[in-house]
Formats: structure tokens, sequence, C-alpha cells
């Protein structure tokens, strides 16, 4: 079951084909790729400014959307289809 039928289509939260690949919501591509850098779901959480239960229900739907097992497969294939991508270091 999609968790997310719930939620305000402010587009952050529409899911969008991409290149005819599994489909990911903007913040779910946003908390997939600080997710990437290491940060547990707390530090991911502080880094957006939202809550840690909307982190994990986003990795969550993530999870379920791309097919995968677990956060740690769900980023590595968001990474290979290109649909997450690593946040840039800040000077």
């Amino acid at each position: 079951m999609w968790l997310g039928a719930d939620r305000e289509a402010d587009g952050m939260h529409e899911r969008t084909d991409v290149r005819g690949t599994a489909a990911l919501t903007e913040m779910e591509r946003l908390v997939l790729g600080v997710s990437a850098t290491g940060m547990i779901t707390d530090e991911v959480a502080e880094h957006l400014r939202v809550d840690p239960d909307q982190v994990r229900r986003h990795v969550g739907d993530a999870i379920v959307a791309l097919g995968a097992s677990s956060k740690l497969e769900a980023v590595v294939i968001g990474l290979r289809l290109g649909l997450i991508e690593l946040p840039r270091a800040q000077a």
C-alpha cells in the first residue's frame, strides 16, 4: 500500500515518471540523495529541516516505488537509474 496517497500535491509530493523508469517524488529523491551521503534518519531530517517521521515515510515510499528491500538498495537503484544525485558539497 502506498502511504503517500494523502499528501498535498505541491510539487514535492507528485510522482513523476523519469525516462520510463520507476517514479519517485521530488521529496523521495531528495531524502534518498541526502541518505546516500551516509547520514542517519535524524541527521537527514535535521539537514532538510523536516520531522524524522517524514524522512522515514519518504524512504519507505521510495523503497516500495523502486521495488527495493532496504534503504541502501533503494539508494543504489536510484543512483543507477539516475533518479537521485548525491548532494554537492557546499564551499
